[in-house]
């Protein structure tokens, strides 16, 4: 866990540390890029996706959008740094879903552009297909029963009638 710096100040180790000591995430990429992150999003999304919140791990987790739009491929940042929390600093919605629940597969954030929260994608309804798929296999099995049940009664009247 965390440790203390020569100042007397808390180290953090962890975003949680973070978010705890109200310090804000910077990361910043190798071109000198960088954008500042609200602490409580981060740590939220970090837990709902069951993440290791260690910021040297949590560095993978970023990449700068400016880079990738230059270069075509995802540049991690080099550091992410603890800063003063500012008004402007990106901050992500907390996801309304437990930590540990279902999750779907995602990108990693970007340094400056936020992830979408778990709740911005509206449910959809199934498509139609589905439902017809449903209905016409519901009515393909009412039509073998009822084949089943009409065939046995043929036999029973054979049977019965044979003897």
């Amino acid at each position: 866990m965390g440790g203390w710096i020569k100042e007397g100040q808390p180290r953090a180790t962890h975003i949680f540390e973070a978010a705890a000591w109200l310090r804000a995430i910077k990361p910043v990429c190798r071109c000198g890029h960088s954008a500042t992150f609200n602490p409580y999003g981060i740590w939220w999304r970090f837990q709902c996706r069951m993440w290791d919140d260690d910021l040297t791990r949590a560095r993978q987790r970023f990449w700068c959008v400016r880079c990738g739009a230059r270069t075509g491929k995802r540049v991690r940042p080099v550091r992410i740094e603890l800063v003063d929390p500012r008004p402007d600093d990106i901050a992500l919605p907390m996801c309304h879903r437990k930590p540990g629940g279902p999750r779907r597969k995602t990108r990693p954030f970007c340094l400056s552009y936020t992830a979408y929260p778990c709740h911005a994608v509206p449910m959809t309804r199934d498509p139609k297909w589905k439902r017809r798929a449903i209905v016409l296999e519901f009515w393909l099995l009412s039509a073998l029963v009822a084949g089943s049940f009409v065939a046995g009664i043929i036999g029973a009247i054979r049977s019965l009638a044979g003897s």
